[in-house]
């Protein structure tokens, strides 16, 4: 008979509560012997979680920006968990124009803030309906079994075409690690007067020809805010290039940024030499989660979580579309 050791980590964020699975045990003869069989069998397994569990959050903020009829307007409700525990956030949006109630929205799921964290509960308002005027809007928000109450925000919707539109793309650098690609990064100023999402596209350039168009996923700018981006390149030979950088808002492009770069010769490990100053700042939500105790029977159990994906890995461009941006 022999004694084997399973230990487990309980997640800094799993609910109070009783946990069922099973492990499952593998047993093979000695190397290099012929005789034996290899057995496999399952042993069921509970793990009881316990511990002080706080539940607490707090509603920080709501924030609309002004925008035009016909561009939709986000709202932007802010929920910080001050808690051990993650909680699941729902909330509901009421607009009016004056007295009278326009529109209705709902979060499609809830989702979690985990401890020690905040997240936004966004809505996307379609204004294509809607007429030039004053508004407000009321979010109320329950995290778990908490109700967090309700906070109101007045904003306008202008004629279209009434608000400007300015983008800037700044402090482009390049940068590979070892068997990597490159990363192109920078950020995005709106000098404008309206929110949107925008979406950064660069064209690598050598010896004057296109080798690809690289796009990134849209993300929300609002006026006087710089926000940054990253895309990754398709892997190059070595030699030098030259990127071309626009930001997109609604219909607007903004002036085209450049920036140079070398490729190292050697294509398996090719570092990259950055010539244009300044590095762009990638966004990261760090996410603190706080020390839980757990009480183990006997037996384990382990319980994993994958992180959603944020990649901005971008697609190439076929040639087509390359054709289309020779014009810049």
């Amino acid at each position: 008979r022999t004694a084997v050791r399973v230990e487990i980590a309980v997640p800094a964020d799993t609910a109070n509560g009783t946990y069922d699975g099973a492990v499952l045990l593998s047993a093979s003869p000695a190397s290099g012997s012929s005789n034996g069989v290899s057995v496999t069998f399952e042993v069921g397994i509970s793990v009881i979680v316990d511990g002080e569990q706080i539940v607490k959050a707090t509603y920080s903020n709501l924030a609309v920006a002004t925008s035009e009829v016909g561009v939709p307007s986000e709202i932007r409700a802010t929920v910080a968990n001050t808690g051990n525990v993650a909680l699941p956030v729902n909330a509901t949006a009421e607009i009016k124009r004056g007295d009278v109630l326009v529109e209705t929205l709902s979060t499609p799921s809830s989702q979690s803030v985990l401890p020690g964290s905040s997240g936004d509960i966004v809505f996307n308002w379609d204004t294509k309906d809607a007429l030039p005027g004053d508004y407000s809007v009321a979010v109320d928000i329950t995290a778990g079994e908490l109700k967090l109450g309700s906070k109101q925000q007045t904003f306008r919707l202008e004629a279209p075409g009434k608000l400007t539109r300015s983008l800037k793309v700044e402090g482009l650098s390049v940068a590979q690690e070892a068997d990597a690609r490159p990363l192109l990064s920078g950020t995005v100023r709106n000098d404008g007067q309206i929110a949107g999402r925008s979406t950064v596209s660069a064209r690598i350039v050598r010896d004057g020809k296109t080798v690809s168009v690289v796009q990134g996923d849209s993300f929300y700018v609002s006026p006087g805010q710089n926000v940054p981006f990253a895309l990754n390149l398709p892997l190059l030979s070595g030699g030098k290039y030259s990127a071309e950088v626009t930001a997109e808002l609604d219909d607007y492009r903004s002036p085209v940024t450049n920036t140079t770069f070398t490729v190292a010769a050697d294509s398996t490990t090719p570092p990259i030499v950055p010539i244009a100053a300044g590095i762009g700042v990638i966004g990261l939500l760090a996410i603190a989660a706080g020390r839980r105790r757990s009480r183990r029977t006997r037996n384990a159990h382990q319980q994993r979580r994958v992180a959603p994906k944020t990649s901005s890995v971008m697609d190439v461009i076929d040639d087509a579309e390359l054709r289309q941006y020779e014009t810049l």
